[in-house]
């Protein structure tokens, strides 16, 4: 809203990426398989990056649509192999230890809270320690390049779900 000034040409964009989205899921779910799910998973964090990137060199209306392209883009990528990564770990790791899956359901939700808490933690306290344009233009690059951390965690898991299976 800072950049952009009316309400309503973010509606537009919100609702002219819910349609492009919806298509890019229909699109993505058709044209991939299973195998596929690091490439999407990794494509779809770089958008991300990419996007929050782009807004942050050049933050002004051109940097936000950027990023909600980027978003756009990569929302789509990331609903379709996000769960189906993490409900695998969760099997596999139920199935080792003998434990419930709810416990590591638990986990993994504890985790997403935990990520939520740090992304805003790092808002607020560029905010404070800063300004409110330092914490709108920076925060979000560093929680992307947090998250791109775990596509090697996801090969390092899916290596050892195959050498475990052999």
């Amino acid at each position: 809203m800072l950049l952009v000034g009316h309400e309503g040409t973010l509606g537009v964009i919100e609702s002219l990426s819910g349609v492009l989205t919806a298509f890019m899921l229909y699109l993505i779910g058709r044209l991939t398989a299973p195998r596929h799910r690091a490439a999407v998973f990794a494509a779809g964090l770089s958008l991300y990056l990419l996007g929050a990137l782009i807004n942050s060199v050049f933050f002004n209306v051109a940097g936000v649509i950027g990023f909600q392209l980027c978003l756009v883009l990569s929302k789509p990528m990331l609903d379709l192999a996000y769960w189906p990564i993490q409900l695998e770990a969760v099997d596999r790791e139920s199935r080792r230890t003998g434990r419930e899956r709810y416990a590591f359901l638990m986990n993994h939700e504890f985790g997403v809270l935990f990520g939520r808490l740090f992304g805003c933690s790092l808002l607020i306290a560029l905010a404070l320690g800063f300004s409110s344009t330092v914490a709108l233009r920076y925060a979000m690059p560093v929680v992307a390049l947090v998250q791109m951390l775990s596509i090697p965690v996801y090969l390092w898991l899916r290596k050892d779900m195959y050498v475990e299976a052999t």
